[in-house]
């Protein structure tokens, strides 16, 4: 029986690879920040420094520099390319995968829990928004904080410092992972004798974080960390993302292992961590999730937010009350002597982090399904070990069953809806790139900057700089925003005293704004089939038109 969830294990995982392999190697943009993150490290391949005060030539996205780094690296050996920048988003995924696996192992001693729960990761290629394989810094965050936790989870000696470091790693590719050092902190104090593992991670983590966050704020003249906090708090939140979509999200996709993963937990501290009678615990943990689940289905659609019916945000927020009310249970017991086991602290804590982080990022306005990576990974990592935790207190073969049945029904609730045609790139999509590159090449020829500010890299396969990005742009026009009055005024001149050679832009909503308009009139256009060369997620932007300089009033 255990072949059954193995075999849709392999399925899924199999469709997968085979899309990203046609996806890792299309030379052009398959979501079209790309381009902007290729840009980032071919300025620090020319020795260029990344925050700046924005201007005509760069504006740095609200990322560290981490991702940038190890891509310029690279691409000082092999080349600088979309190629390099997705393999290295693909080992990404495959070590947080490899980490669900270790821990259903290490924490479960269940080989088969740990597989299907990575299948189950990989298998959320979609509901992540297709962001696995981007040149984008999200997959390899998460897999270094997925082994962060992993080896936060260890006794062996040094996996502290180890699991610290890895953090640290995780923070310099994408800040907000940071936030996963309080519960990874907070479960290693609670271990026996864990005051000093917790002072150690603390040290290995902070310590070379700070130090180099100290250093790129002094050498960028306070810019660091005016890009990475100051920009993106001047953005609106749509909080009913949080509220409601976030957990309808999650739970079009991965509604059995939130329940499973939920009841786990509510079991466990009503049984092991409470102090009474385990149906008084037990009765006052599911109040939360009786309540939120009412609430959920009173709640309305949310405009661009893919969270399926009421009923499956209304079931997804009764398993994250349900969660919640394991915690307090688990507090009540504390607070009475019944100290709760730290592995299902550090354990809930990341888990519990993972939803709030993922929550948070999804309310920000421009946050997009990517956010929700670090929920995926916390959902299917926490399926491999709650999965294994009940083949291990199997008595009657009751349990083995059941936990055979949940790795099918998720696995199955994933492959149900995994829809993978349409992400990959067709030799359209290659020929109309190759000719937008041509017309490019003809008509920007002699010109000394290019401005495409939705495809950054076409500018470099024809011969130039890269572009400034719009992303980063618009990221920084907003009010109240610390460089909103720049945005303003010093890209309009720079189109008045016609700073690029010409400019690359799409048609309509997707005109190029900031005073390009009134400076610069067509010259070609683009032309690409229909639906060729458009990006497989995101915003499916694509370029129609150049305009070069006006030579009339």
């Amino acid at each position: 029986m255990d072949l059954l969830p193995l075999a849709v294990a392999l399925w899924i995982a199999g469709r997968v690879a085979l899309a990203w392999w046609g996806r890792v190697f299309h030379p052009f943009d398959l979501e079209w920040m790309e381009g902007g993150m290729l840009a980032h490290a071919w300025r620090l391949q020319h020795g260029l420094p990344l925050y700046v005060e924005p201007g005509p030539e760069f504006v740095p996205f609200i990322y560290p520099p981490g991702y940038s780094a190890l891509l310029a690296a690279l691409g000082s050996v092999v080349g600088l390319d979309y190629a390099v920048g997705r393999l290295v988003s693909v080992l990404g995924v495959l070590a947080a995968a490899c980490a669900i696996v270790f821990l259903g192992v290490r924490q479960a001693g269940s080989w088969l829990g740990g597989l299907c729960g990575a299948a189950a990761y990989m298998g959320l290629f979609r509901a992540s928004g297709g962001f696995y394989d981007l040149v984008r810094p999200d997959a390899l965050g998460v897999g270094l904080v997925a082994w962060s936790v992993a080896l936060a989870l260890e006794r062996r000696r040094g996996a502290e410092v180890a699991s610290g470091l890895l953090l640290c790693a995780a923070f310099l590719v994408k800040h907000n992972f940071a936030a996963f050092g309080v519960p990874l902190v907070l479960g290693l104090w609670m271990r026996p004798q864990g005051l000093w593992p917790a002072i150690r991670f603390t040290l290995a983590s902070a310590v070379p974080a700070l130090a180099l966050t100290v250093l790129w704020q002094i050498r960028s003249d306070g810019r660091f960390l005016t890009y990475l906090l100051e920009v993106p708090r001047a953005h609106p939140m749509l909080w009913e993302r949080l509220a409601v979509g976030m957990p309808g999200e999650m739970g079009m996709w991965l509604m059995p292992a939130l329940l499973v993963g939920a009841g786990w937990l509510w079991w466990t501290a009503s049984s092991e961590g409470a102090a009474g009678p385990r149906w008084v615990a037990g009765a006052g943990a599911l109040v939360p999730a009786v309540a939120l689940g009412a609430w959920g289905l009173q709640q309305p659609a949310i405009n661009g937010v893919p969270m399926g019916s009421s009923a499956v945000a209304a079931a997804s927020l009764s398993a994250i009350g349900l969660g919640l009310g394991a915690v307090g249970v688990a507090l009540v017991g504390w607070a009475r002597g019944r100290r709760p086991s730290w592995r299902w602290v550090l354990g809930a804590g990341v888990g519990a982090m993972a939803l709030v982080l993922a929550g948070l990022m999804r309310a920000h306005f421009g946050g997009f399904m990517n956010v929700l990576m670090p929920a995926h990974w916390a959902a299917t990592a926490g399926l491999a070990v709650v999965v294994g935790q009940l083949r291990q207190r199997d008595l009657s073969g009751v349990l083995h069953g059941a936990s055979l049945l949940v790795l099918v029904v998720q696995l199955g609730w994933i492959g149900r809806t995994l829809q993978l045609q349409d992400v990959v790139p067709t030799a359209d999509d290659v020929a109309a790139g190759q000719a937008a590159v041509a017309t490019v090449q003809e008509a920007c020829e002699g010109a000394e900057r290019v401005l495409a500010p939705h495809v950054a890299w076409l500018p470099v396969q024809a011969g130039h700089p890269p572009s400034i990005h719009m992303i980063a742009i618009w990221d920084l026009n907003h009010a109240e925003g610390p460089y909103v009055d720049e945005v303003k005024t010093v890209l309009p001149e720079a189109a008045k005293d016609h700073y690029w050679g010409c400019v690359v832009q799409g048609t309509g909503r997707h005109q190029v704004k900031y005073g390009v308009q009134g400076q610069y009139e067509h010259a070609r256009w683009l032309q690409p089939p229909a639906n060729a060369m458009r990006p497989m997620t995101g915003w499916r932007v694509r370029p129609t038109e150049i305009l070069t300089p006006r030579t009339s009033p």
